[in-house]
């Protein structure tokens, strides 16, 4: 319990600073961020990473199906391709250009029609490059090279083969207008698509096996076996650094490489290979990291997804889903990624959340909120509004608070929303945070205060009262203003101890938002000069001397 008297709190607090002050010491901020699933989409089975484009997100499934949804969660349209596929789609100009287990698929971007197929003799699992805007390269598991001309969009047309004398699996990239494949034996070729000709750089001696590499400065760097590995375009190698287990696709951002691997490590790596901080997760991570606005972005086999502080690996939040995520794609303030059962996921980086009052309580025409927002980003405005009003600004970003004026509508149950924007610009997308409340015009009907307070107290003696709602719950976060000041009390029991300091009448003036203000009082008396149990005694004492000494009886 908390004393307050008129000597520890001597100023008076306004009303907004009163709900600052409920936000700040009785509703918790988002240490670890909560962040919401805007909407889900469903399609079957898949191993494939999404695409994203012109705001729409294109899945394909391991049966074939490929579902169009726009970044707001609307279904565009579903296509059957009657062939499976496991890796990543490529779009070039109005196409989609598909490597299935028998060869390419191309259809159109906007309705999923006009089909083209293109047969190989073997499975195409590397997603294909584009070499130029008319020029497109795909890599067969036999590690036959296909390239194609696709100036016309009606045909796939190809050009040449090109044959490496092993297999590959999603290992390749484009530099210096050169394809670097990786054998799943670890030998790096470079060919020419163009002159038509393969070279073998080197034999690194450790197996490749889809790991997508990444280029910085004439260095590619790919994930070999559980070796972190650089090659240069010459063909000699730069680093080669032992990790954990079996590692996947890297990407290089600021003076950093990330790279998942099996041993459920997300690894934080200078150009040497030398780790800066690792995330240990609750599987293997064997998605490709994102890293937007100092934020990573990854997918784990434990059925998570992470957002990682770049510069310390630090979690600023995890999203459980229904199966193993893949890689993810970003689109102003949403992360996107589709489950292995086929689940379309968007993932809000944004969020706001309305603490207080709790759902269901009763608010008037102008009715005080509180709550958080949180951004990967950073905040940089939170919004709120009764449905169906237009948002109005709050005070306050990552801890928040406004009196909302409420216009309109009749009385009974209001719908109350709250957005964030953060300071990339980002719009926290629909379907917002919405709580329900019960309205009314005035006041005079918000919910009672109830409390007792006994006819008189004690000058200098401290004194409690408990503070109830009508069901007899006990109250906090609200204010007791005594002459002049007003006193924040959070105590969860609802108690309130006061030391009055002079005699005289006391009124208490009490205030919680979205309560009946209530005013109470007492009188304030003299205290007595001696303990009720010395005056007692006193008292006795005299007594027996009236009636035994001064009549001569005591013996």
């Amino acid at each position: 319990m908390i004393q307050f008297s008129n000597n520890n709190l001597g100023r008076q607090f306004s009303f907004s600073i009163f709900v600052l002050f409920l936000i700040a010491i009785n509703l918790t901020i988002l240490s670890a961020a909560e962040v919401d699933v805007k909407w889900t989409a469903t399609n079957t089975q898949t191993f494939a990473s999404p695409i994203l484009d012109d705001g729409t997100i294109y899945s394909v499934s391991t049966s074939g199906r490929l579902i169009a949804v726009s970044v707001t969660g609307i279904r565009k349209f579903t296509a059957e391709l009657g062939v499976p596929v496991s890796v990543q789609p490529t779009i070039v100009g109005q196409m989609i250009y598909l490597a299935t287990d028998k060869g390419m698929v191309a259809v159109r971007k906007d309705t999923g029609g006009q089909r083209i197929n293109y047969s190989t003799t073997s499975p195409i699992l590397t997603t294909p490059l584009v070499y130029d805007s008319r020029t497109l390269v795909a890599i067969a598991k036999d590690g036959k090279i296909y390239v194609f001309d696709i100036n016309d969009p009606s045909t796939i047309k190809l050009l040449r083969n090109i044959t490496l004398p092993g297999q590959s699996e999603g290992s390749a990239v484009i530099n210096g207008g050169k394809v670097f494949v990786f054998l799943t034996d670890g030998k790096l070729y470079v060919v020419d698509p163009i002159g038509g000709t393969s070279t073998l750089l080197i034999d690194t001696g450790r197996s490749v096996w889809r790991s997508m590499p990444t280029v910085v400065d004439d260095i590619i760097y790919v994930g070999a076996d559980k070796y972190f590995m650089g090659v240069t375009t010459t063909g000699s190698i730069n680093v080669s650094k032992e990790l954990g287990n079996a590692l996947f696709s890297p990407i290089a951002s600021g003076n950093r490489f990330y790279i998942g691997s099996n041993d459920e490590n997300l690894y934080a790596l200078n150009q040497f290979g030398d780790i800066a901080w690792k995330f240990k997760a609750g599987d293997a991570i064997r998605t490709t990291p994102l890293v937007v606005n100092k934020t990573i972005y990854i997918g784990s086999n434990d059925k998570s997804v992470y957002a990682l502080d770049a510069d310390t690996g630090a979690v600023k939040w995890s999203k459980k889903l229904d199966d193993w995520p893949s890689s993810l794609l970003y689109s102003n303030g949403t992360v996107f990624t589709t489950t292995l059962n086929g689940t379309v996921t968007a993932i809000s980086t944004i969020s706001c959340r309305i603490s207080f009052p709790e759902n269901n309580a009763t608010i008037f025409a102008r009715a005080s909120l509180a709550g958080q927002a949180y951004a990967d980003a950073g905040v940089a405005k939170v919004e709120i509004k009764a449905v169906p009003n237009e948002f109005q600004n709050t005070n306050g970003l990552e801890e928040w608070n406004t009196v909302l004026p409420i216009i309109g509508g009749s009385e009974g149950p209001i719908s109350i929303q709250c957005r964030a924007t953060d300071k990339a610009g980002n719009v926290e997308i629909e379907p917002y945070t919405e709580s329900v409340y019960n309205f009314v015009f005035s006041e005079e009907k918000l919910p009672k205060i109830n409390v007792t307070i006994p006819q008189s107290v004690t000058v200098k003696s401290p004194f409690t009262l408990q503070f109830k709602d009508i069901s007899g719950k006990p109250l906090t976060n609200f204010s007791v203003t005594i002459e002049g000041v007003k006193y924040p009390v959070s105590d969860p029991n609802g108690l309130f101890t006061f030391t009055p300091t002079r005699e005289g009448p006391l009124s208490l003036f009490i205030e919680k938002a979205n309560y009946q203000t209530k005013t109470i009082s007492t009188q304030v008396q003299q205290q007595s000069s001696l303990p009720l149990y010395v005056s007692a005694a006193v008292v006795i004492l005299l007594l027996v001397y009236i009636f035994y000494f001064r009549k001569g009886r005591w013996r």
